[in-house]
């Protein structure tokens, strides 16, 4: 089995990179004793995607209809993909009907 890594910190799911100072440099950096940088985004802020609803269903099927593309659509309803496909196949608001063209 691996050893510990020290240069890597693991703090509530997120990883940092950190770099002990040397004690005699620490007083240029503010008596600091080691630096820290986050690797990656932090994820316990990621934005969730909005629920999908009967009138975004509808409005979907009907941006389907004008042959817009799935992921297109996705993209501008900020939603995943699969829904988009789950509307499309009727798996999920089966019974909804396309909103009226503009």
């Amino acid at each position: 089995m691996a050893g510990k890594v020290k240069n890597l910190l693991n703090r509530d799911v997120r990883y940092f990179s950190r770099l002990v100072i040397p004690k005699d440099l620490r007083p240029f950096l503010e008596n600091k004793v080691e630096l820290r940088e986050a690797l990656g985004a932090d994820r316990r802020t990621r934005k969730r995607a909005p629920r999908v609803t009967a009138e975004m269903a509808a409005s979907i099927k009907r941006l389907l209809q004008e042959k817009m593309m799935q992921h297109d659509i996705a993209a501008r309803c900020g939603i995943n993909p699969g829904r988009v496909s789950e509307i499309k196949s009727g798996k999920i608001f089966g019974d909804v009907a396309p909103t009226a063209g503009a």
